[in-house]
């Protein structure tokens, strides 16, 4: 039971069953990778040398999407993204699929034993983790929030109540076609788990098939990431590297890597920095898709680096054209500020701010820092120059 894939299955399951739901291929993930992370790779190369480990997912998906074959609209229904007006929408999956864990990791060592920690939830501790879901569906951030410190502790000793939850669902930033969905959810959540949590199992349970091929692909992995860490100095430097982060403390716990196998170039860090005089009571968490190593490196992209494309100048013109964006980009030449101070300053709600912020940061326009328990935002001086080169060289043609 000490293996990784049968630690780590469900969150593998879960992985796969949004993958299936999105009905795209491996082949066109990891080409879409390639112009949506602005990764450069030899692509023949990269698929011929995992050709193995390819079949081996697209069989393990093929399987899976077999045994739910006739539970195909119940889990397009929970697991695809929402389109609406031309725009996607994250799926509601993480409302049903609850966990304690503050990355979202379903961190359970069996299917029977996260069931059974599902069902034995409190109605006050399910109220705070849906609205801690709510939170983080909704760019991270709940509405007329003052700081970022009054929403990011789910073990809060605020008696929430129902009644709290579905206010919050009703002031969420998304279509009221997708409020409702996650209300029904919240109020008849045993009944959706009831028809969920057999499709996670039937996904579970054909990962635990595979499960011998697979962890000698995940031992090979985590054996090369390791010697990769290390020599770069540590987790602290290499995630510094690929994240907009500042000033990792050591962790005296080391760090714990997740492999994401269907998602094959998903990068992600966690850190639990918000205990007290910067405590850490846990180890930081790295995940890195399967196909990364020795022909794809990981890299931020969103550094100003890899952004030299003239689209990418134009897109940044368009944001700052926006008179908000434009007001919060003049606010912060002034000196770095978290959300909280950007709310009280613009007047607009914390999940709006949320939202310009990451279009902002996307577009590499701004930096972030996390100090203490808040993540600072600061203007990226240097690609608004590479910007305003840009337009004159085009423009003005000097």
């Amino acid at each position: 039971m000490s293996t990784y894939m049968k630690t780590n299955a469900l969150n593998t399951a879960f992985q796969l069953l949004k993958v299936i739901a999105s009905g795209k291929l491996l082949q066109e993930q990891i080409t879409e990778a390639e112009a949506e992370l602005h990764i450069h790779f030899d692509q023949k190369q990269l698929l011929t040398a995992n050709s193995a480990l390819l079949d081996l997912l697209e069989k393990i998906k093929a399987e899976t999407a077999h045994k739910l074959k006739n539970d195909t609209d119940l889990l397009n229904s929970y697991f695809r993204k929402i389109t609406i007006a031309q725009k996607d929408y994250e799926n509601v999956s993480l409302f049903l699929f609850l966990t304690e864990h503050p990355a979202e990791h379903l961190d359970y060592p069996d299917f029977a034993s996260y069931v059974d920690f599902l069902l034995n939830l409190t109605e006050a501790r399910r109220c705070q983790l849906f609205l801690t879901m709510i939170k983080r569906y909704n760019h991270m951030y709940l509405r007329d929030t003052d700081s970022d410190e009054q929403t990011d502790n789910v073990s809060s000793e605020k008696n929430i109540s129902t009644l709290d939850v579905v206010a919050a669902i009703m002031e969420m930033d998304v279509p009221m076609e997708i409020r409702w969905k996650i209300q029904d959810i919240f109020v008849h959540w045993k009944s959706h788990l009831e028809k969920a949590l057999p499709l996670l199992n039937y996904a579970y349970q054909t990962l635990i098939d595979f499960e011998p091929q697979l962890e000698l692909y995940a031992q090979n992995f985590i054996s090369y990431w390791t010697n990769e860490i290390t020599n770069q100095g540590g987790i602290v430097p290499f995630s510094e590297h690929l994240f907009p982060l500042n000033n990792l403390p050591d962790n005296p716990f080391g760090y714990k890597l997740y492999i994401s196998f269907f998602l094959p170039f998903e990068l992600g860090f966690h850190a639990d920095l918000s205990a007290e005089n910067k405590v850490l009571s846990s180890p930081y968490e790295i995940v890195l898709g399967i196909l990364y190593g020795e022909y794809v490196k990981p890299q931020n992209p969103y550094a100003p680096d890899y952004i030299e494309d003239s689209e990418a100048y134009i897109n940044a013109l368009k944001l700052l054209s926006d008179k908000r964006r434009f007001e919060i980009m003049s606010y912060l030449s002034e000196k770095p500020a978290y959300a909280g101070e950007l709310v009280k300053y613009s007047g607009l709600t914390a999940a709006t701010i949320s939202h310009h912020m990451s279009q902002l940061a996307e577009a590499s326009l701004i930096r972030l820092e996390k100090i203490d328990t808040k993540v600072y935002y600061s203007v990226n001086k240097e690609m608004l120059q590479k910007c305003f080169g840009f337009y004159q060289k085009k423009l003005l043609h000097p």
